[in-house]
């Protein structure tokens, strides 16, 4: 999933044999571990106590964005092109789900800019905490193929240094001309973003209550800077799913009065319009965000279809998300380098068939990089 974007709507279609293969591999393969997680002891604490579809929602998109980059590969290893799927259902596992990711991200912080009282420190630290850690761990692997690749000489040491200062900044980047990103099939795009909405956050506060907090004259003017450093950097276009989560936390009241009230034709309504979004709209379109934040409206203050996304295996996929999102294109990567390697000459229906082999390998190695590399930050954030 590379930077923002969009695809010319003559180069689409809807459906084709192999988007619906990969897709009920996918139903399958979802299936199958949730079941399996369930029994498995992931959640404490906090996570084991919070029943929000969030938790669950977060699962199915994490593993959406396995499925997008796992079509995307087999189109790199046929063509040498990184390129969107053109079959729409596909490509949307990639651009829904991020904009979902989005739309949590400013619900949960525009929820503690609602509350106010915010402690600035440590909500940047328990930031750097719950992101920076795994990031470096995936940024070691990028750091060994990048140099394989494009080994250190004393002429392009200057460029290294570079590079890796826009590494470290979540800017990304190639060194000389090897693709780095491909890696973790560019997933660390979406991160910079997530930053620069972070930094805007003292900005909203003032909007909101009108009024200013303590030591404002430290935390503004330098999120303020660093926010508009990232600004520069960036598509503004993307931040607006930030902004769009901000009627699911302003009329949560009224919103939750509504499904109260739901009849069996606001659930049709939520699936049909989950399907129209999926199938028939362009990636990050100002349709898509908007249909996309109508939904999350809902599902953000409590509507999970039916109780699926408060499934216990679902929620507990939820809590290893982030792993499954950074790490899953490096064991893309390795699947793509051993088919190279071996000329393996494969068709996308067959290709498709190891999906669920490899999809069980990215749950494993992300419950295992969660244990030992997210989950001990995540407790000293909690004792911080």
């Amino acid at each position: 999933m590379m930077p923002i974007l969009e695809l010319n709507i003559m180069d689409i279609n809807y459906f084709s044999t192999s988007s619906l293969i990969l897709t009920g591999l996918f139903i399958f393969s979802l299936f199958v571990s949730s079941r399996l997680l369930s029994k498995m002891n992931l959640m404490d604490g906090d996570a084991a106590r919070r029943n929000s579809p969030l938790d669950g929602l977060r699962g199915v998109l994490a593993s959406a964005v396995v499925v997008h980059h796992f079509y995307i590969n087999y189109i790199m290893y046929t063509t040498g092109e990184w390129v969107r799927p053109t079959t729409q259902i596909l490509n949307n596992f990639g651009a829904v789900s991020v904009s979902f990711f989005f739309l949590i991200t400013g619900y949960l912080f525009f929820s503690k800019v609602q509350k106010g009282d915010i402690l600035w420190r440590q909500l940047y630290l328990s930031r750097v905490r719950r992101i920076v850690p795994l990031y470096l761990f995936v940024f070691i692997f990028i750091v060994l193929v990048t140099l394989y690749f494009r080994p250190l000489t004393l002429e392009n040491l200057p460029g290294f240094f570079k590079w890796l200062r826009r590494w470290l900044l979540f800017l990304g980047g190639n060194f000389e001309d090897f693709p780095s990103g491909i890696v973790i099939a560019g997933v660390n795009w979406t991160l910079i973003y997530e930053w620069g909405f972070y930094f805007s956050l003292p900005i909203w506060y003032v909007l909101w209550h009108r009024r200013l907090f303590s030591k404002w004259y430290i935390v503004l003017p330098l999120s303020l800077l660093v926010f508009l450093y990232i600004w520069k950097r960036t598509d503004y276009h993307a931040y607006f799913l930030f902004l769009l989560a901000l009627p699911s936390v302003y009329f949560k009241e009224r919103i939750r009065e509504i499904l109260d009230r739901k009849t069996i034709l606001f659930d049709i309504f939520q699936v049909t319009l989950l399907i129209l979004i999926i199938v028939f709209s362009n990636g990050y379109t100002v349709i898509q965000m908007v249909g996309t934040a109508i939904l999350f409206s809902f599902i953000a203050n409590g509507y999970s279809y039916g109780e699926v996304l408060n499934n216990n295996g679902l929620r507990k996929l939820g809590e290893v998300s982030y792993s499954i999102y950074l790490t899953h294109g490096i064991i893309l990567y390795a699947l793509r380098s051993y088919m190279h390697n071996g000329k393996i000459q494969i068709g996308i229906n067959a290709f498709s068939l190891v999906f669920p082999i490899i999809f069980t390998l990215v749950i494993l190695i992300s419950i295992a990089t969660y244990r030992f590399i997210e989950y001990p930050f995540i407790c000293k954030r909690k004792l911080g």
